[in-house]
């Protein structure tokens, strides 16, 4: 058995860009654009460690694609346990 972690990543990844290029959708569009759940999506602001919760707002405009494929490489390269799985097999 081998583990497949994310390899989805790079394929959906390449398979946006080349959607970008044909012009199918810009980074910058909205993604309440094609998803509708995402209007008025709230974001995190702080965290409260007495609740031991996130507190949310309301985002301060509409989250766009580029903002997802950003927050997950911000996530993936300042996560502590990135890296954690391939330390751990070996």
């Amino acid at each position: 058995m081998f583990n497949m972690a994310s390899s989805t990543k790079p394929i959906l990844g390449v398979a946006a860009m080349i959607m970008i290029e044909e012009g199918k959708f810009k980074p910058s569009d909205p993604v309440e654009k094609y998803i509708p759940e995402f209007k008025g999506i709230k974001v995190v602001d702080t965290f409260d460690k007495q609740k031991s919760a996130w507190n949310l707002v309301d985002a301060h405009r509409p989250v766009s694609i580029h903002d997802l494929y950003d927050s997950y490489v911000w996530h993936y390269c300042t996560s502590p346990d990135q890296g954690k799985e391939k330390e751990e097999a070996g």
